[in-house]
């Protein structure tokens, strides 16, 4: 009786890479880490398995990593580029950020306004805020709870100024 039990037979060696790292691991116990782009030989097992999980099998002619990057379009070189005057970019951008929240502020106020003049008791929370659902309703969006407290005590105030 020569060879051995057929229990024994690890099946066919394959190349397997992929694009992002995983770990791939079997119900009988077996498991491999798979490093992006990095080829790996494994018993076809859990090959199959790899490849199941988002894996690919190499074949011969293509065995290197830039081969693979060159494939799935990973990039492999990086050219760094120096930016100039990032500082005024910065204060540009923070100029346009503060008008569109101006604007945006002066929308949920007015909203909430209108809730507050409609006086609908339904309208408001057991704390005598607007709930957020009245408010999605009017103003067409959803707020934060902090938004709507902020905007809400600046009405508050304004009546009683008034």
């Amino acid at each position: 009786m020569g060879g051995s039990p057929s229990f024994f037979n690890l099946g066919e060696i394959m190349k397997i890479v992929a694009n992002e790292d995983m770990y791939v691991s079997t119900t009988w116990g077996a498991s491999i880490r798979l490093y992006a782009g990095e080829p790996k030989e494994v018993g076809d097992d859990i090959g199959y398995a790899a490849i199941q999980q988002g894996a690919r099998e190499i074949r011969d002619n293509e065995t290197s990593k830039e081969a693979f990057a060159e494939k799935v379009g990973v990039i492999t070189d990086v050219e760094v580029i120096e930016i100039q005057d990032a500082e005024v970019v910065e204060e540009v951008e923070e100029v346009v950020l503060e008008e569109e929240e101006d604007g945006r502020g002066e929308v949920l106020k007015a909203a909430m306004q209108q809730i507050l003049d409609e006086g609908d008791p339904t309208n408001f929370t057991s704390e005598g805020l607007p709930k957020q659902s009245v408010i999605k309703a009017v103003f067409g969006e959803q707020i934060t709870s902090d938004e709507r407290d902020e905007v809400w005590a600046e009405i508050i105030v304004d009546k009683e100024e008034d």
